[in-house]
């Protein structure tokens, strides 16, 4: 947990250092603008600990919030079974910089942080991952309260040259599908080989999954996976740029080539040994 803070804050702190300046311009004699970045009063970040718990949910929203100025954050993380509050969110919270730390999930938790409850200030924005039931509230509460995102399903897409190990390209598609029945996992590679091996590969990984990634894996590999036989790279390029994937992982050769030619990606991973998990863990950068 230390080591993902300290790689969080620090590329957080890099961030805002490079393009988070104020300035101010002459447009012409006597007209000045500017822009001055003003952190938010309040920040409620939820934390997801229902069947597992979001520790780096907890690290990459508390963290920036508090990197950025914000003066009064509040996290909200459900109990679980017997236990009560999850103490390594509990551990994660303090460490990262919440001032409040609410022992609720759910809708209740974003109803509570966005309206003030339990004599808090009501939240200015509204950040981290959930259920539908969770996203649902976040965008109905939308303009009463800034959020992050409409968040969706993960998704992953990974172009493989000839060089790619398949067992890694195997693991790492298997990785990000068993976040949930829907989530598209995507292949795009120029080796048939290597495409026959993944196909190959992925069902046996599954099976070594527990019961409920399992099952959210079996399910999206099913109906959302997809291994496209490309010609040559400009054309994984292109096919990879219309599907525009949340998480896009290059493992081939000429790594400056792809940086330079792929445009369209919310994350970008470059070789082999970049997975996604790294990124949506503890690498620094922030999913």
């Amino acid at each position: 947990i230390q080591f993902s803070y300290d790689r969080v804050r620090k590329f957080a702190e890099a961030q805002l250092k490079n393009y988070g300046q104020n300035f101010e311009v002459e447009l012409s004699k006597g007209l000045f603008a500017g822009q001055t970045l003003v952190p938010v009063n309040t920040a409620g970040c939820y934390v997801p600990a229902g069947r597992y718990a979001h520790i780096a949910s907890a690290v990459m929203s508390i963290t920036t919030a508090k990197v950025a100025g914000v003066k009064n954050i509040i996290c909200c993380s459900s109990p679980k079974p017997n236990i009560g509050a999850h103490p390594k969110i509990i551990y994660t919270a303090d460490l990262c910089g919440a001032d409040v730390i609410l022992n609720l999930g759910g809708v209740q938790a974003i109803a509570a942080m966005a309206f003030g409850f339990f004599g808090n200030a009501p939240a200015d924005i509204l950040v981290g991952p959930g259920n539908q039931f969770v996203a649902e509230a976040k965008r109905i509460l939308f303009g009463k309260v800034g959020i992050d995102l409409f968040a969706g399903p993960t998704e992953i897409a990974i172009i493989a040259g000839k060089t790619a190990d398949p067992e890694i390209v195997a693991y790492d598609l298997v990785g990000q599908a068993e976040h949930g029945y829907n989530s598209p996992a995507w292949l795009f590679t120029t080796d048939k080989k290597l495409a026959d091996t993944v196909m190959k590969k992925v069902p046996e990984l599954i099976q070594d999954l527990p019961e409920f990634p399992r099952s959210n894996a079996e399910a999206a590999w099913r109906d959302y996976g997809e291994v496209i036989l490309c010609e040559n790279n400009e054309e994984m390029a292109k096919i990879s740029d219309e599907y525009a994937p949340e998480h896009l992982e290059v493992q081939t050769e000429n790594l400056d080539w792809w940086l330079k030619r792929l445009k369209n990606y919310g994350s970008l991973f470059l070789g082999e040994e970049t997975t996604v998990a790294y990124g949506d863990k503890c690498s620094g950068t922030n999913h």
